[in-house]
């Protein structure tokens, strides 16, 4: 909550009582931004900068109607995931390849020897 307030101006954490403080920490607390089932985490490195990947797998909470909202607001989040996912799996399938190859050569040329 202090990084919340910190990131305001201070005339805009002036506007804020002590009960609306309490009461925004409050509201705060009930929401449980990690509680997934499954969170697989990735850091990736790259010439650019590091980017993260994060895979959350859980039961489904939201409402049909906030579903039909979301799926309306972003009507391209879906296919992008896809898109995504298509290309990482591209990526995992190329490098297991490539990497059985590189170990059968090796395992051949070791036998040849």
């Amino acid at each position: 909550m202090k990084t919340v307030f910190a990131r305001m101006s201070e005339a805009d954490r002036a506007i804020f009582t002590s009960r609306h403080r309490r009461a925004l920490e409050r509201a705060c607390a009930e929401i449980k931004w990690g509680d997934h089932q499954v969170r697989i985490q990735w850091s990736i490195p790259t010439l650019l900068g590091r980017y993260y990947v994060i895979a959350l797998a859980g039961r489904e909470r939201r409402s049909a109607e906030r579903r039909s909202h979301d799926e309306r607001r972003y009507p391209f989040a879906r296919t992008r995931n896809f898109l995504f996912l298509g290309l990482l799996s591209t990526i995992a399938v190329f490098l297991i390849v490539f990497v059985t190859a590189m170990f059968f050569i090796g395992y051949h040329q070791l036998f040849q020897s």
